[in-house]
Order: structure tokens, then sequence, then C-alpha cells
């Protein structure tokens, strides 16, 4: 029987994420980095543009003793709409500075059916029960009545509702919801299925 693979592409939100890549050795320049040391420090994450932080996971170099790096960012590490995971040598001395960045999907293999938007604040105060997108400008009124939205960042992050009014107005979505805990932060990015 055939060993069960996972496959990683595309990065999904939520998801761990693994991706091999190799490190520019600083005194060859135009070669990998053979057996490149790691040390905590070394290799970072950022979630869209915030503190960079220790990767969960330190990288492994598979297989042994060969120039590929294995790269693992965890479920937590990828819960926003752009991480960048940065390569820098605390010790400064043995491979050049790299850095990936990784937009990970939120829709999965269901992209038409699921929307990913941001809540705006310009002309409207974001509520509990309603904010706008500029994202979503669906003419139809009350074209995502009933789907459910759940927010993947900010304050409200894995909170879910369900829009019970849809608008257009002045070219922007506006959506009215089941009560959340509180209202939701101009930026605060969510899907609704």
């Amino acid at each position: 029987m055939a060993e069960q693979q996972t496959f990683y592409n595309p990065p999904r939100y939520g998801r761990n994420y693994k991706f091999n890549v190799g490190l520019v050795s600083q005194s060859s320049g135009n070669i990998f980095q053979p057996n490149p040391t790691l040390a905590a420090g070394d290799v970072t994450v950022s979630k869209d543009n915030g503190a960079f932080a220790n990767l969960t996971t330190l990288p492994t170099i598979n297989p042994a003793g060969d120039r590929l790096l294995e790269v693992t960012v965890s479920d937590t590490e990828m819960e926003a709409a752009n991480i960048y995971v940065q390569f820098h040598d605390i010790a400064g001395d043995e491979w050049a500075d790299a850095g990936i960045n990784i937009q990970p999907s939120v829709v999965g293999d269901s992209a038409s059916t699921i929307q990913r938007a941001f809540v705006q604040s310009s002309g409207f105060t974001p509520q509990a029960t309603g904010f706008q997108t500029d994202e979503i400008r669906e003419a139809t009124a009350n074209h995502l009545n009933g789907r459910t939205l759940i927010f993947f960042d900010g304050a409200l992050s894995g909170q879910a509702t369900d829009v019970t009014s849809y608008s257009l107005v002045d070219g922007v979505g506006q959506l009215t919801v089941t009560s959340l805990t509180e209202a939701p932060a101009s930026g605060d990015g969510f899907i609704i299925i």
C-alpha cells in the first residue's frame, strides 16, 4: 500500500505549511550553503507586517548533511493574509539573508463560493451588528443573506455569525449581521461562506 501523501499547495489559512529552501553561502556567493548551521533567532516570521517572532519549529536539513532546508510554518503562524518568513544568520558569517512571503488562501478548493474581505470604516462606523467592506460590491440587495461570516483576524478572530441583510451603499458593500460580541475594527479580515 502506498504511503499517504500530504500536499501543501496552495498554502491555506490556519493550516501548517511546508516548503523547502536553500540558503546562499556568504563565502562562495553563488552556491547554496552546505549543511547550514541554524540557531534560535535565525528564522523568524511576521504576520501581516507585525513584529517578527521566532518560527515555532526551527527548519531542519533534509536530507541530513545536504543544502536543502525543510521549513514548517505552524497552523497559528499561517493565520494572516501575508506571512513573511525571514532567514537571518545571527552569527552573521555563514549564509546570506533570505525571505519568503506566503499569502495563504482562505478558500481551499471552493474559490467560487467563499469570499474574503476586510472591514472598512471610512464613511460608516463598524458596529457589532453591521459594517462595510469595499471588497464586496455585489449590486443585488440581500444577495448574501443567510450566508455564514467568519472573522480570521483581529479581536473577533474565529467568531462566526450570519448575514441578515446586504446592500450596496455608494459603491461599498454594507452587511448587517446577527450581533457579534463587539464591533470589528477597520481592517479586520473575514470570509463569507
